[in-house]
């Protein structure tokens, strides 16, 4: 029973995570034009970098 009850819950925290970071996710486009004005007022450039937490390539570069 104890399980039963710990799995439900789990699930429903689960849930309320995943529906949480659904609803705060900014568009990649917004994020790159404010980098973009904040660049332009200090003089500086842009870096963007591309990275995929299951790619392995990425995680050999993470460690150069």
């Amino acid at each position: 029973m104890k399980l039963v009850k710990y799995l439900a819950i789990s699930l429903l925290l689960l849930f309320r995570l995943k529906k949480r970071s659904q609803a705060k996710a900014v568009p990649a486009s917004q994020i790159i034009e404010e980098a973009k004005v904040e660049a332009a007022k200090t003089h500086k450039n842009v870096f963007i970098i591309f990275h995929a937490s299951w790619c392995v390539w990425c995680h050999r570069m993470d460690t150069a």
